[in-house]
């Protein structure tokens, strides 16, 4: 018996723990920038659309390159509505 209702307290505590993340999740707005350092940006273009899994989650802002000679990418985010 013990046990049992040790798993529905685990239970309950991962359900409580997904409704938070996900209210807050979905109560964020805005944009954000990321600064991304790649080897090789050759393929890479200001204005250009950012895409994972297919979906558009920013743009590119500006292209650069660091003091080691490696290319830095400024990541704008697309903000909710």
């Amino acid at each position: 018996m013990r046990r049992l209702a040790a798993i529905v307290a685990v239970l309950v505590a991962a359900i409580a723990v997904a409704v938070v993340a996900t209210t807050r999740a979905q109560s964020s707005s805005g944009s954000y920038t990321v600064r991304a350092v790649f080897d090789d940006a050759s393929y890479a273009a200001a204005g250009e659309n950012v895409r994972i899994a297919g979906a558009n989650v920013g743009s590119i802002q500006s292209l650069g390159v660091n003091s080691r000679n490696r290319a830095a990418v400024t990541i704008t985010s697309i903000g909710e509505t």
